[in-house]
């Protein structure tokens, strides 16, 4: 499918966005096993190429909702069979006003959740507040009697 590239010099590339790579893929389809070979093949291919010409490749999928018996829930459109073909997955979401990206599936990092910003200049990180460290502000339990120290003149 795109074992080639043509035209003028390619070294430039070096970012592939594919969004959505689930749209094609999401109606019309009878055969689910079909579409999950063809999926399969598009990722193969898409992680060759981004081997061969050393470029990162970032395909976007489409949310949806799957309602169950007792809860709702959001889940990646093409269903679990595409999250095994790739090799990271990072979920961007909004809550309140706030941006967070969480990685959901990498080789080589642990997952985690991080808030980011889109500015003029691009994608940036946002600085998590560290936590008070003051034992004036430390909560107490209010089931909790408080603790009364005794005098030691009696």
């Amino acid at each position: 499918m795109w074992t080639t590239w043509s035209g003028e010099d390619t070294t430039m590339i070096k970012l592939i966005v594919v969004d959505s790579i689930a749209f094609p893929f999401r109606h019309d389809f009878e055969d689910l096993s079909l579409r999950t070979r063809l999926l399969n093949t598009l990722a193969q291919q898409m992680i060759s190429m981004a081997k061969q010409h050393n470029v990162a490749v970032v395909l976007t999928n489409q949310m949806t909702t799957r309602i169950g018996p007792t809860e709702s829930m959001l889940v990646p459109a093409l269903g679990e069979s595409w999250g095994h073909a790739t090799g990271t997955r990072l979920t961007l979401n909004w809550e309140n006003k706030q941006r967070f990206a969480t990685l959901n599936k990498s080789p080589s990092q642990k997952i985690a959740t991080v808030p980011y910003a889109i500015m003029h200049q691009g994608f940036r990180d946002i600085a998590v507040p560290e936590p008070e460290v003051n034992s004036s502000h430390i909560e107490k339990n209010p089931r909790k009697r408080p603790r009364v120290e005794e005098d030691d003149e009696a």
